[in-house]
């Protein structure tokens, strides 16, 4: 197994089998915690598949300063299809990364928890970052 993380893959399986198909372009951080994917969709049509990076997630030691969360979205059709990155829009960026957190959708939105200060700061606070149409 890599030690390094790579981008999330697609696959089909048949007769037993589970063959590679596609992957997307974007590939996580080497040295991150990796990444939390979650497939929604609008009863059996419109699949997405939400790629949540944690980058280098907040946790307590000065060692490795910590990143913000990039929330990805990909046609579950073909995940090399990217829909939507919260990192290529100022107003998208989320809060500092959370390790093992899920992305939540429902009402045709998406949730995330993240951090809002680092733990070095006095009462550290977090915040629930909410995607969905403007």
């Amino acid at each position: 197994m890599a030690s390094t993380p790579g981008p999330l893959g697609q696959f089909t399986y048949s007769n037993g089998l589970l063959t590679p198909v596609t992957y997307t372009t974007d590939s996580i951080a080497p040295g991150s915690y990796g990444t939390t994917p979650f497939v929604s969709s609008n009863g059996t049509a419109n699949g997405i598949v939400w790629m949540l990076d944690h980058g280098q997630p907040i946790q307590n030691s000065s060692a490795v300063a910590p990143t913000a969360a990039v929330l990805r979205a990909y046609d579950a059709g073909n995940i090399a299809t990217e829909l939507y990155n919260s990192a290529q829009n100022a107003a998208d960026a989320a809060g500092y990364g959370i390790k093992f957190t899920s992305p939540i959708v429902a009402n045709g939105k998406v949730y995330i928890g993240t951090a809002h200060d680092t733990l070095s700061v006095t009462s550290p606070q977090g915040e629930l970052d909410v995607y969905g149409l403007k």
